[in-house]
């Protein structure tokens, strides 16, 4: 096993990735041949699909709980004010994809699970990707790079990273934002490294689209333009003034994964009368935090 991590570590990723993976879609599949205690996945695909629809085993046994909220979503879009706690990331994607393949498929095929569990395993694995680059980036130790890895992909998540679930697109994305963010760092900014401070920001916010704590990587950003700020004022120069831009302009679309969802909502629900919520009159008014306290009991975050 020493010999794994410093020659051929993203070959030995991969094939404990793709072992990993195969295990757990058999275990998946082989739940089969009981019959489902939980009749919602059935039902769910008649309403969406029709009673004669075209399931996937896989489709079937991975769409479960959440999952069939982010498919309804991405069927027929945000239909009950309590979707709206789901991220409108995988929704987005999925739908997109999946209109590509409308014309080589039929209605009643479910082919938006599958996309979404085709996206869910690809994320993943450049996840496992980022993060070994990332590692050797901060740490320049290959072992550590390796087990790091090697962990996530043995994450205690486990079919939940394969299902039509947030949580895989938002570690990838994350994990690429962090690689850019660490990859644009120096002692002198050049344009190529303010370039992927910028792209980091974009990663992030892509991520904060699928689950809203992606937020919290905006401390980076936030950090970095401290620290500009302290440089600026020790040593001003007009270079040292414009470079505060980049970490600022990272930070906004950061921020903007959150905000541009709650102004879709705020314009459906808050700009006519007729259907006016309660959080429309808040100081801040966010739907996340009035469905997350309101229809799922879990506070406001």
């Amino acid at each position: 096993m020493e010999s794994c991590w410093p020659n051929r570590p993203i070959q030995s990723l991969t094939a404990i990735f793709l072992a990993w993976k195969s295990f757990l879609v058999a275990i998946a599949l082989g739940t089969a041949v009981a019959r489902d205690y939980d009749t919602s996945t059935g039902l769910f695909f008649d309403r969406m699909y029709g009673a004669n629809a075209t399931v996937p085993t896989l489709a079937a046994k991975l769409t479960r709980w959440d999952a069939l909220y982010f498919m309804h979503s991405t069927i027929k879009g945000y239909v009950y004010e309590q979707e709206w706690a789901f991220g409108i990331g995988l929704p987005a994607t999925v739908g997109a994809l999946a209109r590509t393949l409308a014309g080589f498929t039929r209605p009643s095929h479910a082919v938006e699970p599958m996309v979404a569990i085709a996206i869910a395993h690809a994320s993943h694995f450049v996840a496992v990707l980022a993060l070994h680059r990332l590692t050797m980036m901060l740490s320049c130790n290959a072992r550590l790079a390796f087990i790091a890895s090697a962990l996530h992909i043995f994450s205690p998540a486990g079919l939940f990273l394969s299902a039509p679930y947030n949580e895989s697109p938002f570690a990838c994305l994350s994990f690429v934002g962090n690689l850019l963010f660490a990859m644009g760092l120096g002692t002198q900014p050049t344009l190529r490294g303010e370039a992927a401070i910028v792209a980091a920001g974009t990663s992030i916010g892509l991520a904060t689209t699928f689950r809203s704590n992606g937020l919290t990587s905006g401390l980076l950003f936030a950090g970095e333009a401290l620290r500009r700020v302290v440089a600026l004022i020790n040593s001003p120069s007009p270079s040292r003034l414009l470079s505060l831009a980049t970490p600022v302009l990272g930070g906004l679309c950061v921020a903007s994964g959150s905000v541009v969802p709650q102004v879709l909502a705020w314009v459906r629900y808050c700009q006519s009368s007729d259907v006016s919520r309660p959080w429309c009159d808040t100081t801040f008014p966010s739907i996340y935090t009035f469905v997350q306290d309101h229809y799922w009991y879990v506070g406001r975050y």
